[in-house]
């Protein structure tokens, strides 16, 4: 559902662009820009809480295999509506949608045949960012303009969802648990954001760009979920734990050992130094599009 939420936005950007550029004048102030492309992001507290469940995992058994990957890749698209109000300078709003994702499973057995089980998580990020921006350009040669922005994003829609899952094997049980997390609303979802572009006008109407973007925006303070279920083989599931509240990366009791983990939980849990810590989701990173900008 989220993949067709960005095409039906890239859709409706296209053929508003479309629309207005068939009934723009010629000495009008306005363009519409489509773009979209490969990003980058930090992801903060969700990598290294979700390698804590692999590492926990691993510390049960003699022999593992697989190496943990990180969430740092993603696709963006966006529309931004631009009014020129000198030879060079303009301001415009723009909104647009993000989604990064990665998996990683760990394979772990005891020696001798003995248990094995493997330990799977994905990381799944998105937003819709909404943004306001001022904008230079500047004329290299008749065609090619290089432009540049900054402005600030409203973070809507941030969603963090994380499937975790350990399927474990021995010649006396077969089992599977399951541990879903799903967080969003965070407490103050604003961040900065600004790019460099170079644009080549194919005629007065009409341009093609590619531009790199920059963004900065550690967002904390979300709200969720952690529901862990057990289903033996041929069984029907029992539930282990349901957390309802704040996203922590912190000592989690319900798993043993308390690993440090990224989840939900209820009550605020007593962290290192005593407070408790709130996991951080950070959309930090740039992101390299390519696009067209349509002046009506």
């Amino acid at each position: 559902m989220r993949k067709a939420s960005g095409s039906h936005l890239l859709f409706t950007i296209v053929i508003t662009a479309c629309f207005f550029t068939g009934i723009g004048q010629a000495d009008s102030n306005w363009s519409l820009k489509v773009s979209g492309g490969w990003a980058y992001l930090q992801a903060g507290d969700v990598n290294p809480g979700t390698q804590a469940f692999l590492d926990w995992g691993r510390s049960q058994f003699e022999f593992t295999s697989g190496e943990y990957a990180g969430l740092h890749g993603g696709y963006e698209i966006g529309g931004d509506l631009i009014f020129r109000l000198g030879r060079n300078f303009g301001i415009g709003i723009g909104a647009g949608f993000f989604r990064g994702s990665v998996k990683n499973k760990v394979s772990c057995a005891q020696p001798d045949y003995g248990p094995e089980a493997i330990f799977t998580t994905e990381s799944i990020l998105s937003a819709t960012p909404v943004w306001a921006f001022c904008c230079l350009s500047r004329p290299i040669n008749g065609r090619i303009d290089i432009t540049a922005n900054v402005g600030i994003s409203y973070f809507a829609g941030v969603r963090y969802n994380a499937p975790w899952q350990e399927n474990y094997v021995s010649s006396v049980s077969e089992y599977r648990i399951e541990i879903t997390t799903a967080a969003h609303r965070p407490r103050t979802p604003l961040g900065l954001q600004g790019g460099l572009g170079l644009e080549y006008h194919l005629t007065t109407k009409v341009a093609v760009l590619l531009e790199a973007q920059g963004k900065l925006a550690k967002l904390d303070g979300l709200e969720g979920t952690s529901v862990a279920d057990y289903v033996e083989l041929g069984g029907s599931p029992t539930g282990l734990f349901s957390e309802e509240g704040g996203l922590y990366y912190e000592a989690f009791p319900a798993l043993s050992g308390s690993p440090r983990v990224i989840l939900v939980q209820s009550e605020p849990p007593a962290g290192p130094s005593g407070q408790p810590r709130e996991a951080v989701v950070d959309f930090s990173g740039v992101s390299l599009r390519a696009g067209i900008r349509f002046y009506f």
